[in-house]
């Protein structure tokens, strides 16, 4: 499968992404955008998501649970709400609050249409 991203001014002029493998499920990027010691991994696993060896990283979890867009993305910033200081970490968790809100208001909805038509 080839993906090609064009002359995005955003990825640059020489950016198109060539190859993208199916076994790994990892996007191979230009050589201008590979991990430098100054660059960190963006795409595939990155840190503030658990990388790649971690067994808790959040993909991981959110498939192995199986959890919904909306838990996913409560736990996604719970964690990653431990590695931001102070202001960045209260709106990371008020999100993760909103995103518990609407699965709990998703839930309620989904019971009360069951329940009037007699499911």
């Amino acid at each position: 499968m080839v993906l090609r991203a064009g002359n995005s001014s955003r990825l640059g002029a020489a950016a198109s992404i060539e190859d993208v493998t199916s076994e790994a499920k990892e996007v191979v990027l230009p050589p201008a955008y590979k991990e430098t010691s100054r660059r960190k991994e963006t795409v595939n696993h990155p840190s503030q998501y658990g990388g790649k060896d971690n067994p808790t990283e959040v993909i991981k979890i959110v498939r192995n649970w199986d959890l919904s867009f909306s838990l996913g993305n409560c736990i996604k910033l719970i964690l990653r709400s431990q590695n931001k200081k102070d202001d960045a970490k209260l709106e990371d968790l008020h999100k993760a609050m909103w995103y518990l809100q609407e699965e709990i208001s998703h839930l309620y909805e989904k019971s009360l249409k069951a329940s009037s038509s007699g499911e």
